[in-house]
């Protein structure tokens, strides 16, 4: 078994939007985002969800990780 990265299971067509929002949210330009996007279930179907992410920093400053909440729309 391998594990799936997030880039795995968006649809193409959504993949670049996010990777722009994340890199907004890394230089400092925007706190966190919100879209709807898709995203394929286990059987290959596709999904609608709305994503929010937000960056959780270390407390010296430099980033730690990502917060995302995925809701079924």
């Amino acid at each position: 078994m391998f594990a799936l990265i997030f880039q795995d299971i968006t649809d193409p067509d959504d993949l670049d939007a996010d990777l722009e929002q994340i890199q907004q949210v890394l230089k400092g330009n925007i706190e966190s985002y919100s879209m709807d996007k898709r995203y394929y279930r286990k059987d290959v179907s596709l999904v609608w969800v709305n994503l929010t992410v937000s960056l959780v920093f270390d407390k010296e400053g430099p980033p730690k990780y990502f917060v995302s909440v995925i809701k079924d729309i």
